[in-house]
């Protein structure tokens, strides 16, 4: 029978059926994947105060060592110091923030693709994606792929990979930089910035020299750099001199606890140093609630929604919120640098800030709310193309019937650009009982698997072809029957 020319054809058609069918040809649309563009764009904050003494450490690093690795807690300023530094010095850069998503190769190579052609337009063709074909020999592609995207990029670039502790402890990325490294020509530069010390995969690399590194005591601010801060953020209110002193040395150098201390100051509030709560975490929490409390119900409803996503947008943040000031709230944080950076479109919470707030929103929202809110806001992003943000909130929400539509328009693409493993598991967090209902999401679940695990894969296109036969769904039938 697939030896006729009729049934030859017959089947292509229904093979571009279902792929139309699959790649949103139905009612959400025929929209393909996009870039989460913040996870691969410099940020812009505002007001920043050049820490000169660290600039020249950069620059001496720079000079003798391929990679410079800065550890601090959150709020040491790690992000406000490469990018002041970076564009102070006038650097090309290459921006990567790495998140729990880079766990998976195919994820990481695919979005450092895309950061490479942001970086690097003049290129036409795009960066080589980890597809199954190429696991057998890892460290080869590694290699070539460092190899073409070094070649690509302009002379003194800086590559940056914020986050880096976002990385797990066993995450195969930890062997990637290794490689990096290894292929990194004279005139580039890596700078990672993480909470963490270095991975131990990079001892040999330390022990050689190859390797710089800021740690949490060279970021704490100098006296004289808590005066310039105060001097930039309050002008002529700041503190006196003696005030300052008792301020700087409460925060102990850590940079965002003595913003918020300044902050406090600068509405008028009488301190007293010696109430002020030690410690990082009591600190941050007792005056972001001092600070909370004084903006407005709607901007406080305002702030606890939109802390929802990691990067928000003016009108996402609006028609989420209801609130039509959203973009002079946003201005106004960012041109305060009250913990909000700008990313080209959106704005990013720092982190300690966006906790504080999703804390607040997950104890003063009633548990449907919440819900409602969690799927609103990954219908948004999912419209700005951030996919990948939008599931892990659906996720979060257990919000099934959102989240099917969403992951069968992506399965093909994810597929394409070598990221089976995601496509895995978004499909194997969903439970049986709703994959059962969508013969659909058996069959992905089963071409993602293919390259893994063979019997596992076999065993859900065995599945979807039963209920494609029981539903006359003969696109499915030939499908999963070609897949098994």
């Amino acid at each position: 029978m697939l030896a006729s020319t009729h049934n030859a054809e017959f089947i292509e058609s229904k093979l571009k059926k279902a792929s139309t069918h699959l790649n949103g040809g139905g009612p959400t649309g025929n929209k393909p994947v996009q870039p989460s563009l913040p996870k691969i764009t410099p940020p812009r904050p505002a007001r920043l105060y050049p820490r000169l003494r660290l600039f020249d450490v950069l620059d001496r690093c720079r000079e003798g060592h391929p990679l410079i690795w800065v550890n601090a807690p959150a709020g040491a300023g790690k992000t406000s110091l490469a990018a002041s530094y970076l564009t102070t010095r006038a650097l090309p850069t290459l921006w990567y923030q790495v998140d729990s998503g880079d766990a998976d190769l195919a994820s990481f190579f695919f979005y450092l693709g895309l950061a490479t052609a942001q970086v690097a337009p003049q290129h036409a063709q795009p960066m080589p994606v980890l597809k199954a074909e190429y696991l057998g020999d890892l460290p080869a592609f590694a290699r070539n792929y460092f190899r073409e995207l070094y070649r690509r990029l302009p002379a003194e670039c800086v590559l940056v990979f914020d986050n880096y502790q976002n990385a797990p402890l066993h995450s195969p990325l930890h062997a990637m930089l290794t490689v990096m490294l290894q292929e990194l020509p004279r005139g580039l530069s890596l700078l990672l910035l993480s909470r963490e010390e270095p991975p131990a995969g990079l001892a040999r690399m330390r022990l050689a020299g190859e390797v710089a590194s800021l740690d949490a005591g060279q970021l704490q601010l100098t006296a004289e750099e808590s005066q310039g801060l105060s001097a930039l953020r309050l002008g002529e209110h700041q503190p006196e001199a003696t005030m300052l002193n008792q301020l700087h040395e409460r925060a102990q150098g850590w940079a965002a606890g003595l913003v918020l201390l300044l902050e406090q100051t600068r509405v008028g509030r009488a301190l007293n140093p010696n109430q002020i709560p030690a410690g990082r975490a009591l600190l941050f929490d007792y005056f972001a609630g001092e600070v909370f409390a004084r903006f407005s119900a709607a901007e406080q409803d305002f702030l606890r929604k939109t802390a929802l996503f990691a990067k928000v947008t003016v009108q996402a943040a609006q028609i989420l919120s209801g609130n039509a000031q959203a973009a002079a709230i946003l201005d106004d944080l960012t041109r305060r640098n009250y913990f909000t950076v700008q990313h080209a479109e959106s704005y990013e919470y720092h982190p300690l800030f966006r906790e504080f707030l999703l804390d607040r929103l997950g104890t003063q929202t009633d548990a449907l709310e919440l819900q409602a809110l969690q799927q609103q806001a990954a219908q948004l992003l999912f419209s700005a193309g951030m996919v990948d943000d939008a599931v892990d909130l659906l996720l979060t929400a257990d919000a099934w019937a959102s989240l099917t539509p969403i992951v069968l328009q992506h399965a093909a693409s994810l597929i394409m650009q070598g990221r089976a493993l995601v496509l895995s598991a978004w499909i194997s967090a969903i439970p049986s009982s709703v994959r059962q209902q969508e013969p659909w999401l058996e069959y992905w679940l089963g071409i993602s698997r293919i390259a893994f695990s063979t019997i596992a894969a076999r065993q859900n296109l065995e599945a979807a072809h039963g209920e494609f036969i029981g539903r006359h769904d003969r696109a499915g039938m030939l499908l999963s029957w070609a897949g098994v």
